[in-house]
């Protein structure tokens, strides 16, 4: 494993025993450190490139948070970061050949890293939480609670969905966001996040997140999104309307076309309560010019409910369903089509902080593009994650 993995693991686990139990006048904590670690493993049973293929993955997340109202005196003020260590061999592109990814914990980066790093707080009563510092688009925009569950990064932050060079999973940057609350039903949040994370290839700073230079005037992206927790009869929802607008040259294809602009939209309805005994559903769709970007729209829907076996009750099931329509401007004379994914699983929950989580997915045209040589896949797959 690499050292500075291990250097960093140790400077966590003395920070801990320094600073987590010292007391902070009322018992507050000045540190918490946090510890995730994250194995996948997929096989394939059909299909895709290779239909016997296998990988497995890990993903090391451990970071921590800073009270500096408990260090510093500084009131409602926190600074958090964490570092990522993926190891392993993208099942996705190994045996499967699809273009959103199976694991959501897949990244195109195998090597220690810093993810976000920012100052959080809040202000006017509560009312106003924002961030600012190296931060990820992806954890407060086009979320879902209930989606979560599904392991396919297609039901995290769809590549097909929000097609901008936002920062997400793997791969922060520079920024600021707020999260304003209007009353207990309406939230209104915007983000500027840089879209200049440096030569991963070449530049040792940006290939272990530490590249902290100011964007170019040219190199922002700018998301907006209002929240508004609705009612309909007996059926209670969260619904997220919002849109985005990057800078930059966007071309269209291999043509010398191109556009200074880029920009989509997207609607959110989330914890779509169903019934009274812990049934809830969510759907997401979201489009982008089909001249500039790859996919013209992508919607997904899902359910998610309690375990059915009184005793295991903290155990939950899930279902869900994508479909990617990729741009028949960009594509032109390749048969662009759909690419459709169906996941079943379901999270155990074997102990504190422990899951277990079997998961099962169809990819249906996993390139795209009709007649390619790619079958629909069907792959079977299992995550243990622990939590500390």
């Amino acid at each position: 494993m690499d050292m500075k993995f291990c250097l960093f693991a140790m400077c966590m686990v003395y920070l801990s025993s320094g600073f987590a139990d010292g007391d902070g006048g009322e018992g507050g904590r000045f540190f918490e450190p946090s510890l995730v670690v994250t194995a996948d493993y997929f096989s394939g049973l059909n299909g895709g490139v290779h239909p016997s293929g296998h990988e497995g993955l890990l993903l090391v997340d451990i970071g921590g948070n800073i009270d500096l109202e408990e260090g510093i005196g500084l009131s409602n003020i926190s600074f958090d970061f964490n570092f990522l260590y993926l190891v392993g061999t993208s099942p996705s592109a190994s045996f499967v050949g699809d273009w959103n990814g199976i694991s959501n914990i897949d990244s195109d980066t195998e090597n220690l890293r810093l993810f976000e790093a920012a100052f959080r707080g809040e202000l006017i009563d509560g009312s106003l939480e924002f961030g600012i510092g190296q931060l990820a688009a992806d954890s407060v925009f086009f979320g879902s609670e209930v989606s979560a569950l599904f392991i396919n990064s297609t039901f995290g932050w769809a590549a097909a969905g929000i097609q901008s060079n936002a920062p997400a999973y793997g791969q922060a940057s520079l920024g600021t966001m707020f999260d304003y609350a209007l009353n207990d039903a309406f939230n209104i949040l915007s983000g500027v996040y840089s879209t200049d994370i440096g030569d991963v290839t070449t530049d040792s700073s940006a290939r272990h997140g530490f590249y902290f230079k100011l964007p170019k005037r040219d190199s922002f992206v700018w998301f907006n999104e209002s929240q508004w927790n609705a009612r309909l009869g007996s059926i209670s929802s969260q619904l997220n309307l919002g849109f985005w607008v990057e800078e930059g040259e966007f071309r269209e294809g291999s043509t010398s076309v191109s556009h200074n602009w880029n920009y989509g939209y997207y609607l959110v309805l989330d914890r779509i309560r169903l019934s009274e005994d812990g049934l809830t559903g969510f759907v997401r769709f979201a489009a982008s010019p089909s001249d500039r970007n790859e996919f013209v729209s992508y919607f997904d829907l899902g359910i998610s409910g309690r375990s059915f076996i009184p005793s295991r009750p903290d155990d939950h099931w899930g279902i869900a369903y994508s479909n990617s329509v990729l741009s028949d401007h960009l594509f032109q004379g390749e048969n662009p089509e759909t690419e459709g994914v169906v996941e079943l699983t379901w999270q155990a929950h074997v102990g504190d902080g422990l899951i277990f989580q079997p998961t099962f997915q169809y990819i249906s045209n996993p390139s795209g593009h009709e007649g390619s040589s790619v079958s629909d896949s069907l792959v079977a797959g299992i995550r243990i994650q622990g939590e500390w």
